[in-house]
């Protein structure tokens, strides 16, 4: 039965899904690769949903979770090849060679602060709704995403300064 709600959630809400993968992989191909792994964790885990009334938060934090995962198994990598002498750019080092753009910037913020900005201002979440997803009491929220903002606009300001 919860199948059912969860396959419901994902045909009705696959593109909004999608731009979170996509707002933090910034690649077509890697988005649809989370979806799809994210997709077969809900499915596979069915059983930890507490609220059926809360698919979509708990597919978006999973989402969240696997694009993390895949940040951190790619740091990684990029350490052993460097580990290794080899100095294959990393998509950032791409990134900073181009022109700089908020989503760039993005990528210079901690998991948390990430999450918390791309929720807010890429998908257009209330800060009730980071509250549920993220799991946090709302006034953590609101002062950890004043935070990650400030330092969004550091970031995005001193770069632009140079």
């Amino acid at each position: 039965m919860i199948e059912k709600v969860i396959e419901k959630v994902i045909k009705n809400h696959h593109h909004q899904l999608y731009r979170i993968a996509y707002s933090y992989m910034r690649n077509n191909e890697d988005a649809e690769d989370i979806l799809q792994s994210a997709y077969e964790k809900a499915l596979k885990s069915e059983n930890q949903l507490k609220d059926r009334k809360k698919v979509k938060g708990w597919l978006t934090k999973i989402i969240i979770n696997e694009c993390n995962q895949t940040f951190r198994m790619r740091k990684k990598q990029k350490i052993s090849l460097e580990n290794l002498g080899l100095n294959a750019p990393s998509v950032i080092d791409v990134d900073y060679s181009q022109n700089i753009q908020i989503k760039d910037a993005l990528l210079l913020l901690d998991e948390e602060q990430r999450n918390l900005v791309v929720l807010k201002h890429l998908m257009g979440y209330r800060q009730r709704e980071i509250a549920v997803i993220l799991d946090m009491p709302i006034g953590t929220v609101k002062s950890k995403l004043s935070r990650s903002m400030e330092v969004l606009k550091d970031v995005i300001g001193g770069d632009s300064c140079d």
